[in-house]
């Protein structure tokens, strides 16, 4: 991936990651209201931040990609069926914890979609795009998600 150009996503996956390590925690806390605790601390920064971060890939990258490039790649089908994926766990994990039970099965479901979805990105899709799209419209992509 251009480090010039498209360093905001990588700024973003690693405060994902960084986020997967506080659902860890809420998985291995024992106490109940220490749980939900955490997993309201996430919740929290989903909606501040990650579910930004998949605003911004599907309102700016996305349809540039899709001008130079197949919208029928498994690689790019993959990317938005993941985000769907993630979205349901969160909203299904949000529902639990307002009921005030456990959530250890979605953390654990959520953690993983939230490695493999980062992982998918960083190592398949933005390279793939990188070589696909024109340097300029590369520099239009950085340049309109730190606006966002």
């Amino acid at each position: 991936m251009n480090q010039s150009h498209l360093q905001v996503l990588r700024g973003d996956h690693e405060h994902c990651l960084a986020l997967v390590e506080v659902l860890k925690y809420a998985r291995e806390e024992k106490d109940l209201s220490r749980h939900i605790e955490k997993v309201q601390n996430f919740l929290m920064k989903w909606q501040d931040d990650l579910d930004q971060h998949f605003k911004k890939e599907e309102s700016v990258l996305l349809p540039v990609y899709a001008r130079f490039a197949a919208i029928d790649d498994p690689d790019f089908i993959l990317m938005f069926f993941q985000h769907v994926e993630i979205r349901k766990t969160v909203f299904q994990l949000s529902e639990r914890i307002e009921a005030g039970q456990r959530a250890d099965d979605l953390v654990a479901d959520l953690v993983q979609q939230m490695m493999d979805h980062v992982e998918h990105e960083e190592t398949i899709l933005l390279p793939k795009m990188e070589a696909t799209i024109p340097e300029d419209k590369l520099r239009f992509i950085a340049e309109n998600m730190r606006k966002w």
